[in-house]
């Protein structure tokens, strides 16, 4: 999902919290879904490119092949 947050605007040291409502898809498997963030490159030749994704500074958060930052969130979806 895209979010309205502006990560452009996150400093150093900084707490951010991000709370958006989103509709999950009507026909989405029930079960448990790790939360991950996703913050690409704009340009298009390179959102695809995982090392220019933006990496959070979280200790083992990084996904190095996807370009993902895990939020060691779990979301629980039920019919």
């Amino acid at each position: 999902f895209k979010l309205n947050a502006d990560p452009r605007k996150w400093l150093p040291g900084q707490n951010v919290t991000v709370s958006q409502n989103v509709t999950l898809p009507a026909d989405m498997p029930k079960g448990n879904y790790a939360v991950l963030l996703n913050l690409p490159d704009p340009m298009t030749a390179l959102r695809g490119r995982p090392e220019y994704s933006i990496q959070l500074a979280n200790t083992n958060a990084w996904e190095a092949s996807t370009g993902f930052n895990n939020l060691n969130h779990t979301v629980g979806v039920a019919p």
